[in-house]
């Protein structure tokens, strides 16, 4: 954990988990409904303090159901 970082630290990866790489014009919100999931619980799945600033190219880890 990263002192001052804020939140709950990212859970460790599950072994043959879904991934799902940020394309242009995406943002967590759309992302996190194709997944059926609330796209804060998304963001704090992959540490992401910010659900407003992810990144073209950026790899986020889907969690398991």
């Amino acid at each position: 954990a990263i002192p001052g970082a804020g939140g709950q630290p990212a859970p460790a990866p599950q072994p043959g988990g879904t991934t799902h790489v940020v394309r242009p014009g995406e943002n967590l919100f759309r992302i996190a409904l194709r997944y059926n999931l609330n796209y804060l619980y998304l963001a704090q799945y992959n540490g992401i303090s910010n659900p407003a600033k992810i990144r073209v190219g950026q790899v986020l880890r889907i969690p398991p159901r």
